[in-house]
């Protein structure tokens, strides 16, 4: 496997991207773009005029990524974890077309 991408819609409009993950060895290539891509397609088919993700703050491969695609940040969510460790995401959103 050299990537996966798990998505949903939260919303009758509204898709969401839970996951998007690509091999080390394989980044760069297109495959995260095709993944979004399908993704997209089958929450566009869905009814969603609007998609949202979460990525972590300071993630210097997803931020550019899903900025590059059209993502703006939108909100930024603070949570304490079990562990007492706080983790900070940053939402993305975009219309889609």
């Amino acid at each position: 496997m050299i990537g996966v991408i798990g998505g949903g819609m939260t919303a009758p409009d509204t898709g969401e991207v839970f996951v998007l993950y690509v091999d080390e060895d394989h980044r760069y290539r297109g495959t995260g773009t095709l993944l979004l891509e399908a993704l997209t397609h089958e929450q566009k088919e869905r009814g969603a005029v609007r998609q949202w993700v979460s990525v972590k703050e300071g993630n210097r491969r997803g931020i550019p990524f899903y900025e590059a695609r059209g993502f703006r940040c939108r909100d930024r969510r603070t949570k304490v974890m079990d562990t007492g460790e706080t983790q900070v995401s940053l939402r993305h959103y975009r219309e889609l077309e």
